[in-house]
């Protein structure tokens, strides 16, 4: 009865087999002989082709079922899924060749525990048919004919390395990429992102600067390590916050983690942004109420997002220096309330290691004052505080309750 089934059924059912039991359906009948050598689909790890327990051949076993497991598909060959920590370059190369006549559109490849990254082999740049790309631990060297990947719409470089030439390059040579993640990329320079119809951004790495021109951005994620490396914006004399979120005008969710905003603050900030942020319902960011530039950066950011609706804010547990006075930073977000700084959109807010401090009990209470939609606000203490010797609550907690509100709605909760 299974045999008699359509193709595209028998093609699903090897391809949730592991990969060397797929191949091993061939002795089933004439019906399954060789049926695997036409699956859309090759998953291949070692954990399920050969057994590590071969010691010193190991490899060279895996190397060669892969080999044939190539060179027999009859093709075409959608997608292709390589986990390894054994093969050697040589192969790799080989697979690449066979690969590029096979119209591959999802390629996940990934190199576990090596030390040198390969570099992928320039033919790689000539898959014209492909829309997905996986790759971890690879060097990417672009060549100079390279005409970009056309029908490529979603792009992950895990711990990759290239140059910042090299990225800008590839990315900006394809036309509808909708989806890039970079994580843990060791580039040159910066980063500097050219792609019209990209729509999802995940950055999670240590870059000198970052520059997103992708006017349809909708979901960002920016996590940006070693703050104190990055330098000053490199275009046109922009600031890093214009070069970095000027010209989102379709960003919906924004995440801006670790030393993302410290970096958005370096140099002269500018009064305002040259686009509003009129799709902007969801910010999530990490912020340091003690340091003036970032607390404007999040002002600037604010004025512009006249749509809020989701506030998520992680405050930094620096604290003042000697020099700072803390009722300078209070009378700030008096000032900022004065210039028509106002929430009228906003429903939650939430804060991680909220602490009873005059900035951020000035912020929270312009938050209160100016948010007539407001449902919750959520304040999660770093410090727990106690209760007094008849059970109530401290008397900065009181003091939030009785605090004007613009929304009658709105409930402080501490958590």
């Amino acid at each position: 009865m299974i045999s008699n089934l359509p193709d595209d059924i028998k093609y699903k059912i090897l391809e949730l087999l592991p990969v060397q039991e797929a191949v091993q359906t061939s002795v089933l009948s004439k019906q399954w002989c060789h049926k695997w050598a036409s699956m859309p689909t090759i998953f291949v790890s070692e954990l399920n082709c050969v057994s590590p327990t071969l010691g010193d051949t190991y490899a060279p076993r895996l190397e060669k079922f892969v080999d044939k497991l190539l060179l027999l598909h009859k093709g075409p060959l959608k997608s292709f899924q390589l986990f390894t920590g054994q093969c050697r370059p040589p192969a790799f190369d080989q697979w690449m060749r066979v690969l590029s006549r096979l119209g591959i559109i999802d390629l996940h490849w990934v190199l576990v525990n090596y030390e040198v990254e390969y570099r992928i082999p320039s033919i790689f740049f000539s898959f014209d048919a492909l829309e997905t790309v996986y790759l971890c631990n690879f060097l990417l060297k672009v060549p100079q004919h390279f005409n970009g990947f056309k029908a490529l719409r979603s792009m992950e470089l895990l711990k990759c390395t290239s140059t910042t030439a090299d990225l800008t390059k590839q990315l900006s040579n394809c036309p509808v990429l909708e989806s890039l993640v970079l994580i843990s990329m060791k580039v040159s320079i910066g980063l500097k992102i050219r792609a019209p119809r990209l729509k999802m951004l995940i950055i999670n790495g240590s870059f000198a600067y970052v520059q997103l021109e992708a006017p349809m951005l909708a979901n960002a994620k920016i996590l940006l390590r070693n703050s104190d490396t990055c330098c000053l914006g490199k275009n046109g004399g922009k600031s890093n916050l214009e070069e970095a979120l000027g010209s989102l005008v379709h960003i919906e969710k924004l995440k801006m983690k670790e030393d993302f905003v410290k970096y958005l603050a370096k140099g002269c900030l500018p009064d305002h942004l040259p686009y509003m942020f009129n799709h902007l319902k969801k910010v999530s960011i990490k912020l340091n109420f003690h340091r003036f530039k970032e607390i404007r950066v999040a002002c600037i950011l604010f004025h512009n997002a006249l749509n809020l609706q989701d506030l998520y804010i992680l405050a930094d547990p620096s604290t003042l220096t000697k020099e700072e006075d803390p009722s300078t930073f209070t009378s700030f977000w008096d000032t900022e309330a004065s210039h028509g700084l106002v929430f009228n959109q906003l429903k939650t807010i939430f804060m991680e290691q909220y602490e009873a401090c005059e900035p951020i009990l000035a912020f929270v209470k312009l938050i209160l004052g100016s948010a007539p939609l407001l449902e919750k606000m959520i304040l999660r203490e770093s410090t727990i505080y106690e209760e007094d010797e008849n059970g109530n609550l401290t008397q900065i907690t009181l003091d939030l309750d009785k605090s004007t509100k613009a929304s009658t709605k709105a409930a402080i909760i501490f958590e």
